[in-house]
């Protein structure tokens, strides 16, 4: 959801490798954000399995599967939003998959507001979430109006940051069990730590990203 960069521009031949680090981390995300939309997708199944006692399962069923599911999806979606190459090739198909990721985070933000404070943890995660939540779908309405607007490096920026939060999902839950199973912690304890920790440090590496490819060329287009 984000302009063309130079790099894109390229032919296969002249385009410089990528390192095999940055490709290992960028494979690894999306198998993650794959895996984890899909398994977070059990929320719409017949008995919707929790992996924890979440109050919302049993207080607020309708939004927590409005939250969940479009989450999800956003998730699956989301990696291929990103790929340089498919927005290359497929600009129409990356502007209707980013319209249908806006409208989804917009969903599911809106409904982790309902949910948010009487999430597990009592006033620290629902504090959590609530941020988490306003700061979604902030980034993304700010990210799709500079696409209306042409402005591709704003919409870059913003819609980098909202990715980071979208993959809190995935953080969040490879945190828990190493908080727990593998730190010793309790687990209401971690999970009040882990509703702040599950997005903000995603959003430090989204800006840390972002000014580290500041001074790179870039050229207008979608």
């Amino acid at each position: 959801m984000s302009e063309l960069t130079s790099d894109d521009a390229m032919t296969p031949s002249h385009r410089p490798r990528r390192k095999p680090q940055r490709l290992f981390l960028g494979v690894a995300a999306c198998a993650l954000s794959t895996a984890v939309g899909l398994i977070s997708l059990r929320y719409v199944a017949p008995s919707r399995p929790a992996p924890a006692p979440i109050p919302n399962a049993s207080a607020h069923p309708l939004a927590l599967a409005l939250h969940a599911v479009p989450a999800a999806l956003a998730l699956i979606i989301m990696p291929l939003q990103l790929h340089a190459g498919f927005r290359t090739r497929h600009p129409r198909a990356h502007r209707v998959i980013g319209r249908t990721y806006a409208g989804l985070v917009g969903v599911a933000s809106l409904a982790a507001l309902r949910i948010a404070p009487m999430a597990l943890g009592g006033p620290v995660s629902a504090a959590g979430f609530t941020a988490l939540a306003l700061a979604w779908v902030a980034s993304t309405a700010l990210g799709a109006r500079a696409a209306m607007r042409r402005r591709f490096d704003v919409h870059r920026g913003w819609m980098t940051r909202s990715a980071a939060l979208t993959f809190a999902a995935v953080t969040l839950r490879l945190l828990l069990p190493l908080s727990t199973r593998v730190m010793g912690f309790d687990f209401v304890t971690a999970y009040r730590a882990i509703t702040w920790l599950c997005w903000l440090p995603n959003l430090l590496v989204a800006e840390w990203w972002l000014r580290r490819d500041a001074g790179k060329p870039r050229r207008a287009g979608h």
